[in-house]
């Protein structure tokens, strides 16, 4: 091993360790937890729970939600974009990217401009922009034309 960096011989060190530790949990055997333990059961005519991740489901005979911008939207417009310093390029062809105002389901946060090689070499980079509709901001990808 004298020829390899010291960065390989550590991650290959730690490889072997973990690889030893998974070879000694399972001589040791695993068990699942045994069925029926835990939570108690729901009560009797409990409704079941709702799936987790969605929201529950409207009662019966309830109107419909007015319409509105997704959940955490912005609404009102963006504040003007600072002033940014746009430094050389790293290389030739490489298309800089403007930063933009993101929304972080809170307030507008500045994401920074940066330099990005095009997928092809007659690619043209499309910024992204907010887009005013009647209940909220709406933010349009950038993409590659």
């Amino acid at each position: 091993m004298t020829g390899l960096p010291t960065a390989l011989r550590r991650s290959g060190a730690a490889l072997l360790v973990l690889l030893a530790g998974l070879v000694a949990a399972g001589a040791q055997g695993y068990s699942p937890p045994p069925q029926g333990q835990g939570y108690p059961p729901p009560p009797q005519g409990a409704a079941p729970p709702p799936p987790q991740g969605y929201p529950p489901p409207p009662p019966q005979g309830a109107a419909p939600p007015p319409p509105g911008p997704a959940v955490g939207g912005p609404t009102m417009a963006p504040p003007p974009p600072p002033a940014e310093a746009i430094p050389p390029p790293p290389g030739p062809r490489w298309v800089w990217q403007p930063g933009f105002w993101a929304w972080n389901g809170y307030q507008y946060v500045w994401a920074p401009g940066h330099y990005v090689r095009p997928p092809h070499r007659h690619a043209i980079w499309i910024a992204g922009h907010w887009l005013a509709r009647p209940h909220g901001w709406v933010w349009v990808p950038g993409h590659w034309g």
